[in-house]
């Protein structure tokens, strides 16, 4: 199988499944995303009140985790519109990615979503997959001898320091988007380089308000760390530690977005967290389906995949962590003695 039918997805098993999907009963809900993005904004606009109103240091730094946490549900709903669930289409598609990505977070959205779009068609794919094609991280074993030289006595221990790697994600995830942007590849690149400059002028902007510079590297740092860490809390259960696939191991669409991906037990407070990523077999299989979606078909792909055989994986939030610590220090073993 070419990599360009495995990752197409289609055949009997896929029709199938997307015949019995649409026989489930779907109702939409006009009104999901407009609240949600309301809600989430007006948490944005208390952080900033907090950040200007109050003085003391104890509040800033809570105010600063605060904010790293809504800018995570940010993300959450940017990662939804760069899949269309928000707007399947129009002239504001482009816009709303670009207020979501580059404005609020200061990230390209274009790169994040030429990257993305990357992971659904090959996912933990040792080869084609970026989001398992990082210089300082081994995913899988075969990875670990292939990393530069200098970074491999990290790679060895990297089950123990990875949670300070995700601490870094935000400034890694800007630094490549305005590379992405400056290679030519955006395809509204002034527009793109103008929402990332309008963030951080605004950025600073705010910190000017704080009471001190001291006061405002600290706010800085602990926001961006917790965002980091928020984004990777919910990007790393989803499909570290599950099989991986290469050029000569390419299977069909359904089973390939089935095996690599890890489900989290449903609960309120997961789903809100994951904002629906979560049920990550559900989204890998139908990404275009909004996220409010995904817990009631989850039932009819369980069983479909167990009529055909097809491993579906899903456990608890904490239980997946342990997995994932595990897995990363076992494939970090050819690196060690």
């Amino acid at each position: 199988m070419t990599t360009a039918q495995a990752q197409a997805p289609g055949g009997a098993d896929y029709a199938e499944l997307r015949r019995l999907i649409s026989q489930s009963g779907l109702k939409p809900k006009p009104l999901y995303y407009p609240v949600k993005i309301t809600a989430t904004l007006a948490a944005f606009g208390l952080a900033i009140f907090l950040a200007i109103a109050f003085n003391h240091p104890a509040i800033l730094i809570l105010d600063a985790i605060f904010m790293g946490v809504v800018c995570g549900q940010i993300e959450l709903i940017g990662h939804d519109a760069g899949h269309n669930q928000l707007l399947r289409k129009g002239r504001i598609v482009h816009p709303a990615r670009w207020l979501l990505g580059n404005v609020f977070l200061g990230i390209s959205y274009s790169w994040w979503v030429k990257k993305h779009n990357q992971h659904h068609a090959t996912p933990n794919h040792l080869q084609e997959d970026p989001d398992v094609d990082y210089r300082m991280i081994a995913f899988f074993a075969p990875q670990a001898k292939t990393r530069p030289k200098l970074l491999r006595p990290l790679i060895a221990i990297q089950a123990y320091i990875y949670i300070f790697w995700l601490m870094l994600q935000v400034p890694n995830m800007t630094y490549y988007g305005i590379k992405h942007i400056r290679k030519g590849f955006a395809k509204y690149p002034v527009a793109e380089m103008a929402g990332i400059a309008v963030h951080f002028a605004l950025y600073v902007f705010l910190m000017l308000q704080l009471p001190s510079w001291h006061m405002a590297v600290v706010f800085g740092v602990v926001h961006h760390v917790t965002l980091g860490l928020y984004n990777g809390m919910i990007f790393s259960p989803n499909h570290v530690g599950m099989a991986h696939i290469s050029n000569e191991e390419r299977s069909d669409y359904v089973r390939e977005q089935v095996v690599t991906a890890r489900n989290l037990v449903s609960h309120p407070v997961t789903d809100f967290c994951y904002g629906g990523l979560n049920y990550q077999i559900e989204h890998h299989l139908f990404p275009n389906m909004p996220r409010y979606q995904l817990k009631k078909i989850q039932p009819t792909v369980r069983a479909f995949c167990k009529e055909r055989g097809i491993s579906y994986y899903e456990t608890g939030a904490f239980t997946s962590f342990k997995e994932v610590f595990a897995h990363l220090h076992r494939a970090s073993a050819p690196l060690r003695p």
